[in-house]
């Protein structure tokens, strides 16, 4: 993450892990993740240094209050640098801000098949933008061919699709300069995007019919090709 100043290097950071028990009677397999309290006894035995420790341990209502916005504890506590002094950018509120918190329930739980996992990202970094004032005139004409339902799915949807996102995911896939690359952030972009607004809206996505959900995901697509060629664009013409 460029934003953040973690390490001089690229490293292994570990935040969960999920194990699966291969049954050899019937050759089928189950699987769950280990708690946190786990994670943080298996790390130091199996030679993980670098892991997700906990910041905070309370209810989910003392969690959920716990301040984002601090200076990121990664370079001192994994690696033993000094403080950074200066801020990545003039509107930070602290120096080299970290990107937020992950708040988890110290057993895992799932609810209506869903892990429950909270990303609670400071305003910086966060990877959903907000509607589009309806009185704008868009660039684009309206897509008149989608029912009202479906615009307001895409509507929605087209929140997910932000720079933060995209530099979330090349922060995982490092060097984007070749073709593969470039294949792999689309194909990130559009998982990340679909499962997050899926997260939040999955009443909404089931209310449409199927073609109209094929419409979208076809004008997701043609929008986050567009704005990985912005980005790239821009990396190319600013060469850090």
């Amino acid at each position: 993450m460029r934003e953040v100043q973690y390490a001089p290097h690229y490293d292994f950071y570990l935040f969960d892990v999920y194990i699966t028990y291969l049954n050899k009677e019937d050759n089928t397999e189950t699987g769950r993740w280990l708690s946190h309290d786990e994670i943080e006894q298996m790390c130091p035995i199996v030679d993980f240094p670098v892991y997700a420790k906990a910041l905070f341990r309370g209810t989910y209502a003392e969690a959920i209050q716990f301040p984002i916005n601090f200076s990121s504890t990664i370079p001192a506590t994994f690696y033993g640098l000094p403080p950074i002094t200066k801020k990545h950018a003039p509107d930070d509120e602290v120096e080299n801000i970290g990107e937020g918190v992950v708040i988890k329930p110290a057993v895992s739980a799932h609810v209506a098949g869903t892990r429950v996992v909270i990303k609670n990202k400071t305003k910086k970094f966060t990877e959903k933008g907000t509607a589009k004032p309806k009185h704008i005139t868009p660039k684009a004409p309206v897509d008149n061919s989608m029912p009202e339902e479906t615009q307001r799915c895409w509507d929605e949807l087209e929140q997910y699709i932000t720079r933060n996102r995209i530099l979330n995911c090349v922060s995982k896939i490092g060097d984007i300069t070749s073709r593969t690359a470039v294949s792999d952030l689309m194909k990130m972009m559009s998982e990340d995007v679909f499962e997050d607004f899926k997260k939040e809206n999955e009443e909404l996505w089931t209310s449409i019919k199927k073609e109209e959900q094929k419409k979208v995901t076809k004008k997701m697509s043609a929008s986050i090709q567009g704005l990985v060629k912005e980005y790239l664009n821009e990396e190319l013409s600013n060469p850090k």
